[in-house]
């Protein structure tokens, strides 16, 4: 016995059915195709503006530092020896400002007050920062050549300042 192959006949519906899932398949193939291309290689020009802030004056006066800091033949070194001082100051800039400090002028308070800012004074001021009271520690030196009443006196510095974002 011998048993022929089978033919599969498609009715008029299905066959119309697959052409238009074939359709179907092959555009979408080719509009998702397109779109992947376009994101790789699409290419763009244009401008832009944007507005820089104009530079606010950081305010520094001074403060009161500690008593009996100050002796003749102190020198700074910024780490381990020399007076503190203290400054207060505010930062109306809406981005930290690194200050430094220097004199501008002789100190007063007394006939020779021989003193210094022997070590590098500068203190990081925050963002908008209202007033604020820093201590720089260990930057002031007295010399020995400071005079006798400099003992016990309040010295004032007469002080400068630059300021730069950090």
């Amino acid at each position: 016995m011998s048993t022929s192959p089978r033919r599969i006949v498609m009715a008029p519906r299905n066959v119309l059915r697959v052409a238009v899932c074939a359709l179907l398949a092959f555009l979408g193939t080719g509009l998702l195709g397109g779109t992947a291309y376009a994101f790789w290689t699409s290419t763009g020009t244009g401008t832009g503006t944007a507005s820089a802030t104009t530079f606010q004056p950081v305010v520094v006066s001074a403060g009161a530092a500690p008593p009996g800091q100050l002796y003749p033949g102190l020198t700074a070194n910024g780490t381990t020896s020399g007076g503190d001082l203290v400054v207060q100051a505010s930062n109306p800039n809406p981005f930290p400002v690194i200050v430094t400090v220097t004199l501008n002028g002789t100190p007063t308070g007394c006939s020779t007050t021989g003193v210094t800012i022997g070590a590098p004074a500068t203190f990081t001021l925050p963002a908008s920062s209202g007033t604020v009271t820093l201590t720089v520690s260990k930057v002031l030196s007295m010399s020995t050549a400071s005079s006798d009443d400099c003992q016990g006196a309040t010295i004032t510095l007469p002080l400068a300042t630059s300021a730069v974002s950090n």
